[in-house]
């Protein structure tokens, strides 16, 4: 048990670092973190505004993860009651990133639907139809 609460910590503060980056603007689209669409993918347009809603939301989600982590490590509770704890931790995350991406999400169809010029590839919402 003891060696999943440590994975949970190591783990959580490192979609806290991803989320930190997101939030600050410099989550690198080519990367392999982030809330990644075919959408908030399209151009940098997209990319760093939908990164930058999600990031906060990115940040709890890695907290969650950590703080059960850190209880059952701490708290040295019995398997029943660990399994517990990073059951509730996992579903918190869950829900923050599910939010995050939904933001993420709505955020760069808005910039797609208000500049046109944001990507150079076929909009994802209307297949067949160009951007330009």
């Amino acid at each position: 048990m003891y060696l999943a609460a440590l994975a949970m910590v190591v783990g959580g503060a490192f979609v806290v670092a991803v989320g930190r980056r997101a939030t600050s603007g410099r989550l690198p689209r080519d990367g392999h973190g982030g809330i990644r669409t075919r959408v908030t993918t399209l151009s940098d347009d997209t990319w760093y505004p939908s990164q930058r809603i999600a990031g906060p939301w990115i940040v709890a989600s890695g907290v969650a993860i950590a703080f059960g982590g850190a209880i059952i490590f701490v708290a040295r509770p019995d398997d029943d009651t660990g399994l517990t704890v990073a059951a509730s931790a996992a579903l918190i995350a869950g829900v923050a990133a599910l939010v995050g991406a939904l933001l993420a999400g709505r955020v760069a169809h808005g910039v797609v639907e208000a500049s046109p010029a944001a990507g150079d590839q076929a909009r994802p919402d209307r297949p067949g139809e160009s951007v330009n």
